[in-house]
């Protein structure tokens, strides 16, 4: 039993080493990305907020009940939200910031980091998990795509090696600047880190792509060309730390912070659904095959906690960490322990040894986050461009409407502001959900004159079937059938009764979900037809989720057991022979 715990104890340590060695670099580059406003003196501060916000949620998920081997850091999406937001503060109109007044802009961005976490606890506390995850994917797609490209953009001016913060759009202004080695170094990184995997399968890309990266830059530093170089991240310099206490000691100022609340509330709100999709969807990638669902409710509250722990000591937002969580699991991790080794060394590295890390030169770290913008870039918009060019028109104009989403996102993301595009991007995918939701779910429908049961029948039968089969129409349904799809589907068949359509047969197998008034309005087509002496019938499976749902709604005993078939077949011979008898009779 001893040897078995300290084994586990042993793999435990192992993954916390690996998975912290991940996250340092992404946590300190996301961290300096979500800073870029503050300009060049925040550098090496921004780069201790994401560590300290890597610390936070990883501690505070495993201390409010979480025992998986996930661990925790700040992600694309939401970095790209919050250095929108700080750039918006920086470059504000408003009155009160005018003057530049630092203490005000951080105190505004960490409350929209600790409110942004709050509102994500209560997305979990009032049971919201699960509605979120069925946010569409064009949203998310369009915001990961603006990110991913943005995060590609902001690392131009260390790659090209300038000893001070240029921003991206003024690149082109200082070409005379640039330092041709500099680009070398990166470009060596940069293929380094994108084939690692053909040097190396044991040590993770990002490791190889730094490790060498860095071997390199200080190689050459040696050899005396270090003034062809870039800087490294370098230690805080001589301007007060970004830390919310801070700027709340500056009280003078706090009379005109409600002018701001507006802007800070939205923006939390934004970040805070951000942050809950974004963490709902990375929790299904790192669940292992066949382990139990993250609880969605719980997970948000744990990282809303977190999130309002990291806002107090000056980290940004975190959530679910892929790279780090699948290296964890993969280099033996088995239980909690191994995050909360993950966050000591963390704690361990924004404290004493951040002298050494502030070593890691900013061109090499530059370009393997660079690296990870481009395999950030959203895959599902890359297949719906394939499947655009290869579908059928009947498809391809919905699958165009999706990605018109993903490029009104992405576009006001970057160019306007990221919160109303969060929201503008969330309205026009509802309604384009509306909209498909409110198409026809008939995929297939057919007359029993031309398409007939395999149940053997007499020359005579069959060739009854040929001259009145034309009286049986089947009618194949998909998808949900709700309030608007079903009073469509009531108005076809309306139609049909009118045309003299004896008996209808609606095979149900392929409906996913049939809502309260869809299964009322069922009720309501049943009854219209037995009043004209028609009849329907039904093929579904039993055990479904749609007949416990017919049943729940008195149509399965309306329509009587016998009309009520498990496949397509039975209920065509069951009409058919329906037709058979009834033309018996009246002859």
């Amino acid at each position: 039993m001893g040897e078995f715990r300290q084994s586990r104890l042993r793999d435990d340590l192992f993954g916390g080493l690996v998975s912290v060695s991940l996250a340092i670099p992404l946590a300190m580059g996301y961290g300096m990305f979500a800073f870029t406003a503050l300009g060049d003196s925040y550098f090496a501060h921004g780069a201790r907020a994401g560590l300290y916000a890597a610390i936070a949620a990883g501690v505070v998920c495993v201390v409010l009940g979480d025992r998986t081997t996930t661990v925790y850091a700040p992600r694309v999406t939401t970095t790209f939200l919050l250095g929108a937001l700080l750039y918006h503060l920086v470059h504000s109109d408003a009155e009160v910031l005018r003057g530049g007044n630092v203490h005000l802009i951080v105190l505004a961005f960490f409350s929209i980091i600790f409110l942004g976490g709050v509102f994500q606890a209560l997305f979990g506390l009032v049971r919201l998990g699960s509605l979120i995850r069925f946010t569409p994917h064009p949203v998310m797609a369009g915001l990961q795509n603006a990110a991913a490209a943005l995060l590609f953009l902001v690392q131009l001016g260390d790659v090209c090696g300038f000893d001070h913060n240029i921003p991206f759009k003024a690149v082109l202004g200082h070409l005379a600047e640039v330092k041709p080695l500099s680009l070398a170094v990166a470009l060596i990184t940069f293929v380094v880190m994108w084939k690692a995997r053909v040097i190396t399968t044991k040590i993770p890309p990002l490791l190889v792509g730094l490790g060498i990266g860095t071997v390199l830059y200080f190689v050459l530093v040696l050899t005396g060309f270090g003034a062809h170089l870039g800087p490294v991240i370098g230690l805080p310099v001589a301007v007060e730390s970004p830390t919310p206490y801070r700027a709340l000691g500056d009280l003078t100022h706090l009379g005109d912070f409600a002018e701001l609340l507006p802007f800070i509330v939205s923006g939390a709100f934004a970040l805070a659904l951000v942050a809950a999709i974004d963490a709902l969807l990375c929790a299904k990638l790192v669940t292992p095959a066949g382990a139990k669902k993250a609880d969605s409710d719980r997970l948000l509250m744990r990282l809303g906690v977190g999130n309002v722990l990291s806002a107090c000591f000056g980290g940004i937002t975190s959530g679910i960490n892929i790279g780090p969580s699948l290296a964890n699991r993969a280099f033996g991790a088995k239980t909690s322990l191994s995050v909360l080794i993950s966050a000591a060394i963390l704690l361990l590295m924004s404290s004493v040894l951040f002298p050494v890390v502030s070593y890691i030169p900013r061109v090499v770290l530059s370009a393997t986050i660079m690296v990870i913008a481009v395999q950030h870039i959203d895959p599902w918009s890359i297949d719906l461009v394939r499947r655009i060019r290869t579908s059928a028109s009947r498809h391809r104009g919905l699958m165009l409407l999706d990605l018109l989403v993903v490029a009104v996102v992405a576009a006001l993301s970057v160019i306007i502001n990221i919160v109303p595009a969060v929201f503008l991007g969330i309205v026009i995918a509802i309604a384009l959900f509306i909209v498909r939701m409110s198409r026809s779910n008939i995929r297939r429908r057919y007359n029993c004159d031309k398409v007939h049961s395999r149940k053997a029948r007499t020359p005579e039968e069959a060739a009854l079937l040929e001259k009145r089969g034309g009286d049986i129409l089947v009618l194949e349904l998909q998808g949900v059938l709700f309030f608007g799809s079903a009073e469509m589907l009531s108005d076809d068949i309306e139609r049909a009764s009118a045309a003299g359509m004896r008996m209808i047969i609606l095979d149900l197998r392929r409906v996913t979900e049939i809502d309260a008034t869809g299964a009322r309005i069922l009720a309501d087509i049943q009854a219209s037809l037995a009043r004209k002496n028609q009849h329907l019938a039904l093929a579904l499976a039993k055990n479904s989720e749609t007949a416990a749902r017919l049943s729940e709604a008195g149509i399965i005993e309306a329509i009587g057991a016998g009309c009520v078939f498990e496949d397509i077949d039975r209920a065509m011979e069951w009409a058919e022979d329906e037709l058979i008898r009834t033309d018996a009779r009246d002859t």
